[in-house]
């Protein structure tokens, strides 16, 4: 995968999960509800794949560090805690939640071993 194709799809992913955090889902197709009955697990999925896609992106070709381990999941939380907040705030019937957040930090430590997995592996 080529570091554009990277950047594309973390980007792409982040859309994502900004529109299905902030919409309702009263209207949508039975398949959407269903999953996200399981919303703690949408979370952890949620944020464990936005986590190795920018992984991947920022440790493409490179080895990864501690350093900018802590500083991705922590940006990631602050961009998981903004996403609460607009839930709370400009949303109708969706509301802000600590466990969501709890999902969502379990989702980026998943996400970083999954893409450490991924990368020891890969060679």
């Amino acid at each position: 995968m080529h570091k554009k194709t990277c950047l594309g799809l973390a980007l792409a992913w982040t859309c994502v999960v900004v529109v299905l955090s902030l919409v309702s889902f009263s209207k949508a197709p039975k398949a959407i509800t269903d999953f996200a009955s399981y919303d703690k697990v949408a979370h952890l999925v949620f944020y464990l794949v936005f986590v190795f896609l920018w992984g991947s992106y920022i440790f493409y070709q490179k080895p990864i560090k501690s350093e900018s381990v802590f500083s991705l999941i922590f940006v990631t939380l602050i961009f998981a805690g903004a996403i609460e907040i607009c839930q709370e705030l400009f949303t109708e019937k969706r509301t802000a939640d600590r466990y969501d957040m709890l999902a969502n930090f379990m989702g980026a430590l998943s996400g970083v071993t999954v893409l450490y997995l991924y990368k020891k592996y890969k060679k």
